[in-house]
């Protein structure tokens, strides 16, 4: 019966014990200080080019310190932006914009203690030019049926050509005709010779041969 009796009054303690401690527990958990000092800035000079986006990272003491209290901020956004949604970090995301010279600033909140690193935008870089120099075909004979296609395998060299275009032609487009995406169409019995011509260097060229012939399984009074 004791038992009982004492049962509700350890409860009610515990219970007011818990909420004295919990409000204590998370102020204690969110509570981390504020940075005395800024040490340095994972880099104090950056050169980037238009378009190029760079992470900044600032170290302060103590090493526990509420990364809330850095604040960043730029000299002209018009050059060098933040992209970081939260400026309130230990560190942020920058985007070049155009060319310039910058300074972006992170500080402690509330005093004048900083870092800066100076950004200096160039130009992006050009890209180098290379010419073609060579088309290979997979097949430079072919053969296709009246009132059909037929596609033209082919890459253009080196890899790192600027310009890979090509262009198409028929010897006789009365027997074949060819589209601009390299399809030949087979218009009646006969050969013809495709040529693939590099656009940007028309010495540059490939031959396709075709037969064109009827298909076994087709009607040839069909086409009278």
């Amino acid at each position: 019966m004791k038992i009982k009796k004492l049962l509700p009054a350890v409860l009610a303690a515990l219970l007011s014990l818990t909420v004295i401690i919990s409000p204590l527990s998370i102020h204690a958990d969110e509570d981390d200080p504020k940075p005395t000092s800024i040490r340095r800035l994972n880099y104090s000079k950056k050169t980037l080019r238009v378009g190029q986006k760079f992470e900044l990272e600032a170290y302060a003491r103590p090493s526990d310190y509420d990364d809330d209290q850095l604040i960043w901020s730029t000299s002209n956004k018009k050059i060098v932006k933040i992209v970081s949604r939260d400026r309130r970090d230990d560190d942020i995301t920058v985007k070049a914009v155009k060319t310039g010279k910058v300074k972006i600033t992170c500080r402690i909140r509330g005093t004048k203690k900083k870092k800066t690193c100076t950004i200096t935008v160039k130009k992006k870089a050009k890209k180098k030019y290379t010419k073609p120099t060579r088309i290979w075909v997979e097949d430079r004979y072919t053969d296709v049926d009246v009132h059909d296609w037929e596609d033209i395998e082919y890459k253009v060299y080196p890899r790192t050509a600027t310009n890979k275009k090509v262009t198409f032609s028929s010897s006789n487009k009365k027997v074949a005709t060819v589209n601009s995406k390299g399809y030949i169409y087979g218009k009646k019995p006969g050969r013809a010779t495709i040529t693939l011509t590099c656009k940007d260097n028309p010495k540059v060229k490939a031959y396709v041969h075709v037969y064109v012939e009827w298909d076994d399984d087709d009607d040839y009074d069909d086409y009278d």
